[in-house]
């Protein structure tokens, strides 16, 4: 074939593979490489071609024959996709390193070098290399957005921020920037705006995942627990295989009071039969002696300032070291005070945020941990699928989501008998309830939680709720106006993150208004700084209202040790019966009502009873701290007994 002849071949096949007529592109390549095996251009684009349309080996295989004719520079960047497709990540970074090092003048090689370093938590390296891209084409939106994301995860968001407007000023029509910046503004508690931004992105690329995942949760914070599912359904749909998508829009059924428990529990199961069996299981080679030391393992990325902690951290500090070995794998994103205090009292810690799923399976295998926890279930950031890889022969959930994990490989989830009554739930969990009684929690009080302060008789009575505003349904609201219309001049305080919106502190007032109570009787409450002044506020709360079905849990303690009483609900399973737990232990049952016409009852019978809400408000902290759910030692040992029975059942059972 003439040089010309392959020339003009080659071009009309580049118009074709460019304009999307495959087909046709692939044709016009094959011919050219009958002719010419060894046209490293042919052999590249095909390759890439090939790639493109998901077949990532072959395609990879063509570009590397390529590269033995000619090693270009851009031969090198299209493999190192293609090798990212099949996860040989590393492989890629030393193609993109190959590719620059032949022409250091390739934006595009900095900017996919800078996405694998993030990818594998070398975030200075990705923020050099982004910045290099920025360099060589100042308007380069995709890099700019890129490097926001990365100053984001250093905790950098209001540069990030920034990134992703500028971002925006030069491309306003790119979709990853949109929602990237709307993501950043959820976490920010800017909901309305990033709703807005979230929106935009979804108009310009419908099939963007992620844009939908974000969106949810946006909805989801601000009250849209049926608007954040079909969101939440739409990401999973477009993204069969991510399991993310999948446990986010687990977490919103859950509190989904118009699904059945049975309904909630098949979904969960569904979870397991989709993601689990893709995870290759780790064989096990732990002695089977019954009275050994344990070692223990802890995953979890809430090891930090988080509610989390603080009922993790009084197991931590009491385990027995003669008894317990204990490895913690935190996936916390960025370390803080507590974080460096639970790795002081830890006797193995390993910083897990970057490792792939395969690389803490195995570090959890070389530990040779006996018995592994997870404290996150189907809240963000989890590690449900290295528990799916069986990394440890006896595996437990704990602690950080109210419900099943779905996963047949998980063996236990630790609950009570008031949380989870024996005979009630068994049925709605793949795992076997493993029951701590009295309590399957252990409270720590912050240590600089404000005095209690006494109740002004001049003012009126305040009901009150500090939950997070997911939990927060309409129904939840009608049934808060339900008891303000029946205590005259009474008040309600909501503080949540969410509040910090306009948007959304508007749409309660007009579900408030929708009810018959008026704007001036409502006191909304957004982000408060720092742990003493949440707390400070309570001091305005005469009753606290819990949240129905997912009631609370911090938020419920924090209340008792500031003197104030909760009202809950009680219903059927472990999502709606924390609270009751919490208040049973407290020796609090008067205040559990076992129908909403009760709990409005209990409600208003207690705003009228001001003998009792000032014998709570001097006598519920004590209370609080001297029950069993502020035990740390006697906790522990109830605790690390059932771990005992746990290993004991395991070392029994011969195989």
């Amino acid at each position: 074939m003439a040089a010309n002849s392959t020339h003009n071949l080659m071009l009309a096949g580049v118009q074709h593979h460019q304009a999307g007529r495959l087909d046709q592109a692939a044709e016009i390549y094959r011919r050219v490489l009958a002719a010419q095996p060894r046209n490293a251009d042919a052999l590249h684009l095909l390759g890439l071609l090939t790639h493109q349309l998901g077949n990532h080996q072959a395609g990879l295989e063509m570009i590397e024959k390529a590269i033995t004719v000619r090693p270009a520079p851009e031969f090198y960047l299209n493999g190192a996709d293609a090798l990212g497709a099949l996860g040989r990540t590393q492989d890629a970074i030393a193609y993109l390193q190959k590719a620059i090092h032949l022409n250091p003048q390739l934006p595009e090689a900095h900017n996919n070098l800078a996405s694998l370093y993030s990818a594998t938590g070398r975030l200075k390296d990705a923020e050099v290399e982004f910045s290099a891209a920025l360099r060589l084409r100042p308007n380069y939106d995709h890099a700019m957005t890129n490097l926001g994301n990365v100053l984001e995860k250093q905790g950098n968001s209001a540069q990030a921020a920034q990134l992703h407007r500028q971002a925006l000023q030069v491309n306003p029509n790119n979709a990853a920037a949109l929602s990237n910046l709307g993501n950043l503004l959820q976490k920010a508690g800017q909901l309305t705006e990033a709703g807005q931004l979230l929106r935009k992105a979804i108009a310009l690329c419908p099939d963007l995942s992620q844009a939908h995942n974000n969106l949810a949760g946006t909805l989801l914070e601000s009250g849209f627990l049926a608007e954040a599912i079909t969101e939440y359904e739409r990401a999973r749909s477009l993204r069969p295989t991510d399991h993310t998508a999948h446990s986010n829009l687990l977490f919103a059924i859950s509190r989904d009071a118009h699904r059945t428990p049975q309904a909630i529990f098949q979904s969960h199961r569904e979870f397991g039969l989709r993601h689990a069996p893709l995870a290759p299981v780790v064989s096990h080679r732990n002695d089977r002696s019954p009275s050994r030391r344990l070692r223990i393992g802890y995953v979890s990325p809430d090891l930090g300032n988080h509610p989390v902690a603080a009922f993790f951290e009084p197991i931590l500090s009491q385990h027995d070291r003669a008894e317990f070995h204990i490895t913690c794998y935190s996936d916390v994103a960025k370390a803080d005070e507590v974080t460096h205090r639970l790795k002081s009292q830890s006797d193995a810690w390993h910083d897990t945020r970057f490792w792939s799923d395969e690389q803490l399976a195995a570090q959890i295998a070389n530990d040779q941990i006996d018995i592994l926890i997870d404290l996150a279930g189907h809240t963000q950031s989890n590690r449900l699928l290295v528990f799916a890889r069986k990394p440890a022969p006896i595996q437990i959930t704990y602690l950080g989501y109210p419900n099943t994990t779905g996963l047949e490989q998980i063996d236990y989830r630790i609950t009570d008998s008031i949380a989870d009554p024996p005979g009630a739930t068994e049925s709605l969990h793949t795992e076997q309830l493993l029951r701590l009684n009295p309590s399957f929690l252990c409270y720590q009080a912050p240590t600089d939680a404000p005095p209690v302060s006494p109740l002004d008789p001049s003012k009126p009575v305040t009901f009150g709720s500090f939950n997070n505003f997911a939990k927060v349904a309409p129904e939840t609201i009608t049934l808060w106006a339900e008891i303000l219309r029946s205590v005259p001049g009474a008040r309600m305080l909501i503080k949540a993150r969410s509040l910090s919106d306009l948007g959304t502190r508007q749409r309660t007032a007009e579900l408030f208004a929708r009810s018959g109570i008026e704007e001036s009787r409502i006191d909304l409450v957004g982000w408060q700084p720092n742990s003493r002044s949440h707390l400070d506020y309570y001091r305005q709360i005469t009753i606290a209202l819990d949240t129905y079905p997912y009631t609370g849990t911090t938020t419920t303690c924090e209340a008792l040790l500031m003197g104030v009483p909760v009202v809950t609900l009680a219903g059927p399973t472990h999502i709606s019966r924390v609270s009751t737990s919490i208040l049973t232990n407290a020796g609090l049952p008067e205040l559990i009502a076992a129908s909403p016409r009760q709990y409005a009852a209990l409600a208003v019978a207690l705003a009228a009873d001001h003998e009792k809400i000032k014998l709570h408000r001097s006598t519920l902290r004590q209370r609080l701290l001297s029950s069993p759910l502020c035990d740390a030692p006697a906790f522990a040992r109830t605790f690390e007994a059932a771990l005992r029975q746990a290993w004991a059942q395991w070392c029994a059972h011969r195989v």
